[in-house]
């Protein structure tokens, strides 16, 4: 306990907002809900130029800010583990918002795993509307239940979000930080996690303990920018061992683009359809092809079923 009775703060929550009015009440909100005593809440104004200042008026005492011009989402977390005092940070985005029992989950995973650099957790995607995509992803993608080693990390296996992760401050501030030049949220956190990576193994812990609001018309575009950042710093720091990571970032971007292409050619947009399936092919140009030419054939057999179903007959019996 503190001299004034108030108990030491063991947790920080750093909730870095740019624009983020809209949600950031949610957010804020499910972070004092909380029940686990030294907890405090630091919001980051990383610039906004929306009424996210006057909303953060009104929580007064209960939560720490920091106004700051626009540097971008690394920048904005820096600030808030600069200014925590907790032994443990935990990361909210603005439009996320965590379940009851998160920060005593993995809190209580840190305190169990001295070992462990970084404690993450299960969580529910949600989309702009509010539609339900998945309820977990460790059920949708079991391998992602457990602790990655190194080796998977860097094979890209392993996406770990940071509103479901809490950390060690000193391991983080030693890995020095989010690197700033990621400009947007993509990236650096990953970034960060293979440098935590190498101080020491994570835990997992398979609870969902929060809700993600996935931009689905914002990928795969979000993450092409700072890409090639990152893949010149894992290039220049582990070399040959970041080419699974490489391969399976050109296979993400390429499935996201061909997913939107077929997607919009199929809405009658086959201009910009078009434009996405050629940028799908740029980063993945043989899996491409091979997936157009399976589509093909789908389209061809659905073709024959649906003459079947009708009771027409099919061009070669006639």
């Amino acid at each position: 306990m503190s001299k004034g009775g108030q108990a030491m703060i063991r947790v920080s929550t750093i909730i870095p907002a740019y624009n983020g009015a809209a949600t950031i009440r949610a957010a804020i909100d499910s972070a004092l809900a909380q029940e686990f005593d030294g907890h405090e809440v630091i919001v980051v104004d990383d610039g906004s130029t929306d009424s996210t200042a006057q909303v953060l008026v009104e929580y007064d005492a209960r939560i720490r800010v920091i106004h700051q011009p626009n540097r971008g989402v690394g920048a904005a977390r820096n600030a808030g583990i600069a200014l925590a005092q907790g032994e443990y940070i935990a990361f909210l985005d603005a439009d996320d918002v965590w379940l009851a029992g998160h920060v005593s989950a993995l809190a209580g995973a840190l305190d169990a795993n001295p070992e462990a650099v970084l404690a993450f957790g299960d969580f529910a995607i949600i989309d702009e509307r509010g539609v339900r995509l998945t309820d977990s992803v460790f059920s949708a993608d079991p391998p992602r239940a457990r602790a990655p080693t190194m080796q998977e990390l860097l094979s890209g296996a392993f996406s770990i979000l940071p509103s479901s992760v809490a950390l060690r401050k000193r391991a983080c501030q030693d890995a020095g930080g989010f690197d700033e030049g990621f400009k947007q949220a993509a990236w650096e956190d990953f970034h960060l996690w293979l440098l935590l990576r190498e101080r020491g193994p994570f835990v997992a812990v398979r609870r969902c303990i929060t809700v993600h609001m996935d931009h689905v018309a914002l990928i795969p575009e979000k993450y092409v920018a700072g890409r090639k950042r990152f893949l010149r710093l894992v290039r220049a720091r582990y070399g040959r061992l970041a080419y699974g990571m490489i391969r399976e970032s050109n296979l993400y971007f390429a499935r996201g683009f061909l997913h939107r292409g077929v997607g919009r050619i199929k809405a009658g947009e086959y201009l910009s359809g078009a434009r996405d399936i050629i940028r799908a092919a740029r980063y993945a140009p043989i899996w491409v092809a091979r997936n157009l030419r399976l589509l093909h054939k789908l389209r061809q057999l659905a073709h024959l079923a649906r003459q079947r179903s009708v009771g027409k007959p099919l061009d070669s019996e006639r």
